[in-house]
């Protein structure tokens, strides 16, 4: 029986701005991607996760660079709702 494991995690921090983490990880063949943005003291604001599926499995498990990883994942949950200028009827 073969024991697949992989963990990645990606903080990225610019002062002022949000924190920013890429969580990738993989056991036993099933993985999952997670984006996190966190405030100033670690707090989670907004969390979203995908399961990876089998073409992202293999060539992480590669070590192949995989464009478009993050696509869809980074821009979910992110979108502000946009404020109606309609003004009520009468």
């Amino acid at each position: 029986m073969i024991h697949e494991a992989f963990h990645s995690e990606q903080i990225h921090a610019l002062p002022g701005k949000p924190i920013t983490r890429n969580v990738v990880r993989i056991n036993n063949g099933k993985g999952f991607k997670l984006h996190e943005t966190l405030n100033a003291n670690g707090k989670t604001l907004r969390k979203t996760r995908k399961n990876l599926n089998a073409k992202e499995i293999h060539h992480i498990m590669n070590r192949r660079f995989l464009p478009g990883l993050w696509k869809g994942v980074e821009k979910r949950g992110l979108q502000s709702r946009k404020k109606s200028n309609d003004k009520s009827r009468r």
